[in-house]
């Protein structure tokens, strides 16, 4: 990302690779019939979907670890309208991540997903969807600690808020 004009905001698209030919990229919602108006997804779901399309265990475990920072983070507007999955050469991975901001009064103060089918689910949650994931119990508790350190590091000094995002295992575009 940079500023043009220093103050006009652009990015990179994933779906458009760099000869400027279209992708095809196609939502969670779109894939899945699932309603944004009335947002009721469970993660479960979408990364079992996840790894279903694309048949790669790493792309479910992205699936899981964006999850879990959605949750930590207080992102309440995880409808299946931002989650997205781009095709190239007949193989699906998962986009990069986009809509990734802390918004606690979007739904009314609920999340649009649910995670095995709770809107505030304790461990237990998380590591049934993280065996969906085909993570073991202690690389789900692992991956949730490092997580939850790096939003709390951020969440407590912002001045350090980009060395942690370069940290964050959320993984940044491919450049398709």
């Amino acid at each position: 990302m940079k500023l043009f004009n220093g103050k006009y905001l652009g990015t990179k698209r994933f779906d458009v690779s760099p000869d400027g030919t279209r992708l095809h990229v196609a939502t969670a919602s779109g894939l899945l019939c699932e309603s944004i108006y009335r947002p009721m997804m469970d993660y479960r779901k979408l990364i079992r979907f996840t790894r279903h399309l694309t048949r790669d265990v790493s792309e479910a475990q992205q699936m899981f670890m964006r999850m879990v920072f959605n949750f930590e983070i207080g992102k309440n507007d995880d409808h299946a309208k931002n989650f997205s999955f781009v095709c190239v050469d007949g193989r699906w991975s998962c986009s990069p991540a986009y809509d990734v901001t802390e918004c606690p009064e979007a739904n009314n103060g609920f999340h649009a997903s649910l995670v095995n089918g709770k809107e505030k689910p304790g461990l237990e949650d998380y590591v049934a969807a993280a065996a969906d994931a085909g993570l073991t119990k202690r690389q789900a508790i692992e991956a949730i600690q490092e997580i939850k350190a790096i939003v709390s590091e951020r969440k407590d000094a912002g001045e350090r808020a980009e060395e942690s995002e370069a940290r964050l295992p959320l993984r940044k575009g491919r450049g398709y």
